[in-house]
């Protein structure tokens, strides 16, 4: 399989109440049970908060990953050789950066002919999501679902190039766009027809390309490949959490010490002795029994 250039950019970040952080991986009430703090104990909220963050933070960067849900837009392009540019291969399949996707890809029967604006009407809109790609031949590239959304109507957050009738379908949770030529762009639906067809791994990222005479797994075409996306975990994983909290509640038990001091003299006794580097069962900046709980499964590797 070749190896490709992927561009990701995201067009629906994760939010949070200040004072946290959108890509905080426990809240303050968690933290401070964990700690046998009151919750109406409020001294300490604005160290923990920061700790909160900082954690999170060495965390996602040791994982190479972010784990909240956001809808990201990947711009995917294989290789191509020197002049007169030829293309070999293809991709399969497409390994997208985030994971796992929040649904499988699914279409919806337009329930009367809309003519121009951003509100669909709908036969139903079961399924739908704030934030969702929408797709449709005169639904504008990288259109999401606003934030209204009712029983029988969808609002864009982009207007429509085109009509869409009552009888269409209307794609939701991913948009996969096909460029060739170059400016001519070809959105593929799964579940329409072979030609547009293609397998998703929700929980591992990965799309796969159907054959559309066979239905069986072939390459991607070998060009600019364009994937609108949901992913993340809405609901942080308890374990994930597990990891956070092992490496707050270290942290706040060593305030105020040093972290290299192994041992302290005692009066006509000994000395004190300090660590040199690493202290034993730390990996880089996180104990063993962290990196443990994050490596097999939520760490990307990173190959240089």
């Amino acid at each position: 399989m070749p190896t490709y250039d992927v561009f990701t950019s995201v067009i629906a970040a994760a939010t949070a109440t200040p004072p946290a952080d959108p890509y905080d991986l426990v809240d303050l009430a968690t933290v401070k049970a964990e700690l046998r703090i009151d919750s109406g104990d409020t001294s300490q909220d604005e160290n923990l908060t920061r700790e909160i963050t900082q954690v999170s933070t060495l965390i996602r960067t040791h994982c190479n990953r972010i784990f909240q849900l956001e809808t990201v837009r990947e711009l995917v392009f294989p290789p191509r050789d020197a002049y007169p540019y030829q293309i070999p291969g293809g991709a399969k399949p497409l390994q997208l950066t985030r994971w796992p996707l929040i649904g499988p890809p699914f279409t919806l029967q337009a329930g009367s002919t809309t003519i121009s604006g951003t509100v669909l009407t709908m036969a139903s809109t079961a399924g739908v999501a704030k934030n969702q790609p929408v797709t449709h031949r005169n639904v504008p590239t990288g259109a999401l679902v606003a934030d209204f959304v009712a029983d029988t109507s969808v609002t864009l957050s982009k207007a429509l190039t085109g009509p869409v009738l009552a009888t269409d379908s209307i794609g939701f949770g991913l948009a996969v766009i096909i460029t060739d030529p170059p400016g001519a762009n070809t959105t593929l639906v799964s579940g329409i027809d072979w030609l547009t067809e293609f397998s998703l791994d929700r929980s591992a990222g990965d799309l796969t390309k159907l054959d559309q005479f066979t239905g069986y797994p072939t390459l991607w075409p070998p060009v600019q490949t364009t994937v609108l996306y949901q992913a993340g975990y809405s609901t942080i994983p308890a374990d994930l959490q597990d990891a956070t909290l092992r490496v707050i509640t270290m942290r706040n038990s060593a305030q105020g010490r040093d972290p290299l001091l192994k041992s302290r003299e005692q009066p006509g006794i000994g000395t004190e002795a300090y660590w040199i580097g690493t202290a034993p069962g730390v990996k880089g900046a996180l104990p063993e029994e962290v990196t443990d709980l994050l490596d097999g499964k939520y760490r990307v590797p990173v190959t240089a």
